[in-house]
C-alpha cells in the first residue's frame, strides 16, 4: 500500500508540474505573440512617419540645375551686379557693384590662363574643408549642426537655400543637396563654382573681385599670406583688409 500511494503521489506531481509547463508555455507564446503585434504596428507607423517627413523634407527642394546657369564662366547670372529699377521695371535705380572692378570667372586648374591662385585653393581646403578630396561633400558626423560644414554645403546654403529659415529642416535639406551636387557634378565643378560665388565683403563676390578689392591684384597672383587672409574673410566678411 506504501509504495502504491507513493506511486499515485510521484504521478501526481508530475502531472501538476507538466500542466503548469504547459500553462507557462502558452502564456509565453501569448506573450510572444502579443510583441510581435506591438513591433509590427510600430514598424509600419515608423514606415509610414519616415514617409511623411521624407516627402516634407523634399517638398519644393531647389533644383541643382540652378547653379550652372548662376555660374557659367561666359554669362552666369553671378557674373552680373545686382541691379534694382523702379516699379515699372525699366529704370535702373541703383546698381549693386564695385566700380572699375568687373567680375570674372576663373578656373582652379592652374594650366588655364585664367586661373585662381593654387595658393588660394590650397589655403581654402585646409581652412574651409581638409577632407574635401575624399568626402561625399557632407558631414553627416554634424546632421544636426545648422550651419554649413563643408564646402558643398557652404555653396548649397548661399546659393539655393539662401530664403529659407534657419532650423533643423533647412539643414537636412541643405546636406540632402550637398551630397546630390558632388554626385551630379563632382568636387572639382563644385570648389571652382564656390570659389567664384563667396562673399568677401563690400560687394566683393568671388575671389577675383576680392583680390582685386583689396590687394589690387588678379587672384592668380595671390601669395600665400594674402591667400590665407582672403579665407579668412569668407567666414567673417566683417573683418576684411580695408
Amino acid at each position: 500500500m506504501e509504495v502504491h500511494r507513493l506511486s499515485l503521489l510521484v504521478n501526481r506531481r508530475q502531472r501538476r508540474r507538466e500542466r503548469q509547463h504547459k500553462s507557462l508555455h502558452r502564456r509565453v507564446n501569448q506573450v510572444g505573440l502579443g510583441c510581435g503585434f506591438l513591433f509590427s504596428v510600430f514598424l509600419v507607423f515608423s514606415l509610414v512617419l519616415s514617409g511623411v517627413f521624407y516627402v516634407n523634407l523634399t517638398s519644393n527642394l531647389p533644383s541643382l540645375e540652378t547653379l550652372p546657369v548662376l555660374l557659367n564662366s561666359l554669362d552666369g547670372q553671378l557674373l552680373q551686379p545686382t541691379r534694382l529699377y523702379d516699379r515699372s521695371g525699366e529704370h535702373l535705380l541703383v546698381s549693386l557693384d564695385n566700380p572699375n572692378i568687373t567680375r570674372r570667372y576663373l578656373s582652379i586648374d592652374p594650366a588655364l590662363p585664367d586661373h585662381i591662385s593654387p595658393k588660394f585653393v590650397q589655403a581654402s581646403l585646409s581652412i574651409l574643408d581638409p577632407t574635401f578630396w575624399q568626402s561625399s561633400g557632407v558631414s553627416w558626423t554634424n546632421w544636426a549642426e545648422l550651419r554649413p560644414v563643408t564646402i558643398a554645403e557652404r555653396l548649397v546654403s548661399d546659393l539655393l537655400l539662401e530664403r529659407e529659415s534657419p532650423g533643423l529642416r533647412r539643414a537636412l535639406r541643405m546636406r540632402l543637396l550637398a551630397a546630390q551636387l558632388v554626385s551630379q557634378y563632382g568636387r572639382a565643378s563644385v570648389l571652382e563654382w564656390y570659389l567664384n560665388s563667396a562673399w568677401f565683403g563690400h560687394l566683393a563676390y568671388g575671389v577675383e573681385s576680392a583680390s582685386q578689392l583689396y590687394f589690387g591684384k588678379p587672384a592668380g597672383e595671390l601669395t600665400l599670406a594674402e591667400s590665407i587672409m582672403l579665407v579668412a574673410v569668407i567666414d567673417a566678411p566683417a573683418l576684411n583688409p580695408l
